[in-house]
């Protein structure tokens, strides 16, 4: 299936392993060899993957100066292996100085990531998975006493196979999965290996962006995978290659994910407390209503339930003292309409303190047809009369208040 470019990169990642390993001996009698395979998704939906980066290249030198092993994993939707070799020193290269082993090691490093960079899908969709058991089964195949590592260099979202995140595998709970995987055996046996991450959740369109929440979640899922067989995940983050040019790879289908609820502040409107009597109260004929010149009530029982939650309230508020203001109808003020209407509003004060209202804490006043309020040139018949004759509730510590009983 895969072309001759590959064959050509295998055969060329075989010499490069024969004369990097040159400057193994530098390391070779106090450094453990080290195996690393490179799994790698240079396909559609996934950022440009990032190997001009110090990471690749000093994992790449590691293994050429620890006499080790590389292979390369090519992430589709059927994962191969397209180069792997074991870096032994030539016999050539046993007695080379320093600067000879330094220089086979920058070029082969060179050469070594000429080859990760040519790699690039040749098959639909992508079984991430399915690349990561031929990396455990390349690992295997080199020295047991090597340390073995694999990199990670994908999106971490696959559209077939075991984990085929097309079935809403992102809202899954890792250790469930995790274990439904083992269950059908499809989980590698990682145990011994280093599973580094280093582009997880980085898409390309037209695959969807992941949130950061998405990314950790996804995280959360390949942790508990490579765990369950005894592996230890790194999730080393690198950024994604910059460069925006994309080749015309195979198709991969798109995931759809679950769209998160947005974090919405709603303006909070603190309401001050209104004080009911902080503004005046009328009470005017239509609520108490008084005998033609005079300060008894028509209805005393109906007087008294109107001013029963006036008494209330102060009952709550100890502290809260109140302003009775007696008012007349008629536009021509008089003795007598000043003393009809403080007799009204010392009825009100009775009614009030019969209810449990101390009777300091009540202050009476009559206006006459001279209060604030007044409305002239009603006469003393009609609605607009009837309005005129009431008593006013106010604060009587109220600014209002204290002007009214200045004047």
């Amino acid at each position: 299936m895969r072309n001759c470019i590959f064959k050509t990169i295998a055969s060329m990642c075989v010499v490069i392993a024969m004369l990097s390993s040159g400057c193994a001996k530098r390391n070779s009698s106090t450094a453990a060899p080290k195996a690393v395979s490179f799994v790698i998704g240079n396909r559609a939906c996934v950022s440009e993957i990032n190997l001009n980066n110090d990471k690749i290249r000093e994992k790449i030198t590691e293994v050429i100066e620890s006499q080790g092993f590389i292979s390369i994993i090519q992430v589709d939707g059927n994962p191969e292996v397209i180069a792997s070799d074991l870096y032994t020193l030539p016999d050539a290269l046993k007695n080379a100085n320093s600067n000879r082993l330094n220089r086979y090691a920058r070029d082969k490093t060179n050469m070594a990531l000429q080859c990760l960079v040519s790699a690039r899908a040749d098959d639909e969709e992508a079984d991430l998975l399915a690349a990561l058991e031929l990396a455990v089964r390349s690992l295997r195949s080199s020295a047991a006493d090597m340390q073995k590592t694999i990199v990670v260099l994908d999106s971490g979202i696959s559209t077939c196979g075991a984990m085929d995140f097309r079935g809403n595998l992102i809202e899954a709970d890792p250790s469930e999965l995790a274990n439904l995987l083992s269950e059908r055996r499809a989980i590698p046996d990682f145990s011994g290996i280093t599973v580094v991450f280093q582009q997880l959740g980085d898409t390309a369109l037209p695959q969807e962006k992941l949130t950061l929440a998405q990314t950790e979640q996804l995280k959360a899922i390949w942790k508990c995978v490579i765990q369950k067989t005894g592996g230890e995940p790194d999730f080393d983050q690198i950024p994604a290659n910059p460069d925006s040019s994309r080749d015309d790879f195979p198709k991969v289908s798109t995931v759809t994910f679950p769209d998160e609820t947005p974090i919405v502040f709603e303006k909070c409107v603190i309401e001050q407390a209104v004080e009911p009597f902080a503004e005046p109260v009328f009470l005017a004929e239509d609520q108490i209503k008084f005998q033609g010149d005079s300060w008894e009530y028509v209805d005393p029982d109906a007087a008294e339930k109107v001013l029963d939650p006036v008494a209330a309230y102060m009952k709550s508020n100890p502290s809260f003292r109140i302003l009775l203001i007696g008012c007349c109808a008629g536009d021509s003020n008089s003795s007598y309409s000043v003393e009809l209407s403080l007799a009204r509003a010392n009825k009100v004060k009775e009614t009030l303190v019969s209810l449990g209202i101390s009777d300091d804490r009540i202050l009476t006043i009559g206006q006459g047809s001279a209060d604030r309020w007044h409305i002239y040139g009603a006469g003393t018949s009609g609605p607009i009369a009837a309005s005129n004759r009431k008593v006013v509730l106010l604060d009587a510590d109220s600014l209002t208040a204290k002007q009214i009983l200045e004047e």
